[in-house]
């Protein structure tokens, strides 16, 4: 869901009809600290609540991480990825989640890129839109054997993202030949990112 035009909210099914939100605003990750009520759908959340209720941090992404993004050259729309999803999911998953987001925040605040291959598992939509990414498991397994921290669908997909540290030059050289060697991924191009802790500036 939506909540003002620079904030987003990501929700976990509860039990009741209710939700526990993390919210992504201007940066920020908010927490929020109740379930939200989302049988009507016309409730407007308000944004005020979460700022003073919520806990916010703001920090820079470590500067020697880097992100391998592996970009496959068809599309996959958004309304199609989340047709995939279930319009519902159980208490057991919503925690196995937001745990994880936890887990997540913790190593990005600590520099302890260790846990974020524990932290980016999930079981809300991965498993879901994987089948309708063509060599998305191939392309998770490449970049666990060539020794990313974490594997994840950007977004909705179709773009796979690993998290590498900024000099392994080495897993983007092997990475392109594999890519390159692999008749099934070959669909594949890898792209090497770096954080923008910056951002956007007009002068």
């Amino acid at each position: 869901a939506e909540v003002g035009p620079s904030r987003k909210l990501l929700c976990a099914k509860i039990d009741g009809g209710s939700y526990l939100g993390i919210t992504l605003y201007k940066g920020n990750l908010l927490v929020d600290n109740r379930a939200f009520n989302l049988m009507n759908t016309d409730e407007r959340f308000d944004v005020r609540y979460n700022l003073c209720k919520g806990v916010a941090l703001d920090g820079d992404i470590d500067p020697e991480l880097a992100f391998a993004a592996f970009v496959p050259d068809f599309r996959l729309l958004t309304s199609k990825a989340r047709a995939a999803l279930p319009a519902m999911v159980s208490h057991k998953d919503a925690v196995y989640n937001l745990s994880r987001a936890a887990l997540a925040t913790a190593a990005f605040c600590e520099g302890n890129y260790a846990l974020l291959g524990v932290a980016t598992k999930d079981v809300l939509h991965q498993k879901y839109r994987l089948p309708l990414i063509e060599g998305g498991d191939d392309i998770f397994e490449l970049a666990q054997d060539l020794g990313a921290q974490a594997v994840y669908i950007s977004g909705a997909g179709p773009t796979i993202m690993a998290v590498v540290h900024k000099d392994d030059t080495e897993f983007f050289t092997r990475a392109e030949a594999a890519l390159a060697a692999d008749g099934p991924l070959h669909h594949f191009t890898v792209h090497r990112l770096l954080a923008d802790n910056v951002g956007a500036v007009v002068s």
